[in-house]
């Protein structure tokens, strides 16, 4: 567990456009495991994708309690662990050489000590405020607009829009392997960590992200406030979030506090 979590919290919810959420929440502060799922729309099972996932997270992950002191073993773990369940989603249907009937994309996020292991496949994001800084996306998108982008292909600005944002190149239940991109990031008190599906960055802006996420009030309220900003810009898909804020003083006295 991180000894910088004060506060965690998260919402989800169907949009103004979709008929269903797709989208799942794995959220285990007790374990400091956190997670959003976000279920390929254009898959018949991209729903059933999503909760898959959550479900296998906590039981395939190895957990900072289970005796993993160092943490680049404990990301190499994690890594294999995103491996394994890729191939057990892929297992529920999807057959070799045909259109994948189970899909989902998958960022998540394991803290120990004072740094949080980040893991991500697909689109969903990560983004991570700091004192004093503007908020940054630490995740990058598997996708064809992403792709694109690298190669000069296209601006910034185009890749917003662009059609190929919405083709995956990378994604929970593709045959072979998912090549998960995990990284590690050290925290500083005051940090807040930011964790959603493209049904809130499509709609908020990073600027309109960044001064909700400096509004007063708990977590949850933030949580709700990133929401609602998403649905009154258009609702477009399922939005979901956490977000964890890291307080030092804060989570100290808490902790004392509790015992």
């Amino acid at each position: 567990m991180n000894m910088f979590l004060y506060d965690a919290a998260w919402g989800s919810d169907i949009g103004k456009k979709r008929s269903e959420n797709q989208d799942a929440v794995l959220f285990l502060p007790e374990n400091g495991l956190f997670a959003v799922a976000d279920g390929m729309g254009g898959l018949a099972c991209g729903k059933e994708a999503a909760a898959e996932i959550c479900r296998l997270l906590p039981k395939r992950l190895p957990l900072p309690e289970d005796g993993y002191s160092e943490l680049d073993e404990l990301a190499d773990r994690v890594q294999d662990a995103v491996e394994q369940i890729n191939q057990e989603i892929c297992a529920m249907g999807n057959k070799p050489g045909s259109r994948p009937v189970y899909g989902s994309t998958l960022c998540g996020v394991l803290l120990c000590q004072k740094e949080a292991i980040l893991f991500n496949v697909g689109d969903s994001r990560a983004y991570l405020l700091r004192k004093n800084l503007p908020v940054s996306r630490l995740t990058v998108d598997h996708s064809l607009a992403q792709v694109l982008l690298d190669n000069g292909e296209i601006s910034e600005e185009e890749s917003r829009s662009h059609p190929g944002r919405s083709r995956l190149t990378r994604f929970m239940g593709m045959s072979g392997r998912t090549n998960a991109d995990v990284l590690r990031c050290p925290l500083q008190d005051g940090d807040q960590l930011l964790l959603c599906s493209d049904g809130l960055y499509n709609m908020v802006s990073e600027n309109e992200m960044e001064a909700i996420l400096l509004g007063p009030g708990p977590a949850a309220n933030v949580c709700r406030s990133l929401i609602d900003h998403a649905n009154q810009s258009g609702g477009q898909d399922n939005i979901s979030v956490i977000l964890l804020q890291f307080r030092e003083k804060e989570a100290n006295r808490l902790r004392e506090e509790r015992q």
